[in-house]
């Protein structure tokens, strides 16, 4: 099966041997979550809803068959794979940076120069492969910063 997100946000995350959890996807309202199983025998690692979410099961029959009948869906099918391609690249270039400002400075770059609700920040430093009090810190720090 593959899974259309209707509704929340779903994040593909495998653990590694130490324990650590990599986020590989975060998949929103309108995004096909986990396209690259289309063509594997089995789930590689674990989708875990960060917030309430709903999802539409999609049956791989039936997107093959979709293809072949449909050039407008299988060109739609291609962009959404090359806007994950994109963010992929992105959040792999934001965890080769080494300090937690930077990446920071680099997923504001990213998202539209704006933090998430205070609510969400622990999955931000997760995402961002710090730990959440060095994230606050940051945070914090450029609160300073601009009320300073």
């Amino acid at each position: 099966m593959i899974h259309l997100v209707e509704e929340g946000e779903i994040r593909l995350q495998r653990d590694d041997i130490n324990g650590n959890s990599i986020v590989l996807q975060r998949a929103q309202a309108g995004t096909v979550l986990a396209e690259a199983s289309l063509h594997a025998t089995h789930y590689h690692c674990d989708a875990i809803a960060t917030r309430v979410s709903r999802t539409r099961e999609i049956t791989r029959e039936s997107i093959l068959a979709r293809f072949r009948i449909d050039a407008t869906f299988a060109e739609l099918w291609c962009q959404s794979l090359a806007d994950e391609v994109r963010e992929t690249r992105t959040r792999n270039e934001v965890l080769r940076l080494r300090t937690v400002r930077s990446r920071v400075d680099a997923w504001l770059t990213s998202n539209e120069q704006s933090l998430p609700p205070r609510g969400a920040r622990h999955a931000l430093a997760h995402e961002l492969g710090v730990s959440p009090e060095a994230l606050y810190r940051e945070i914090a720090r450029r609160n300073v910063n601009c009320n300073g």
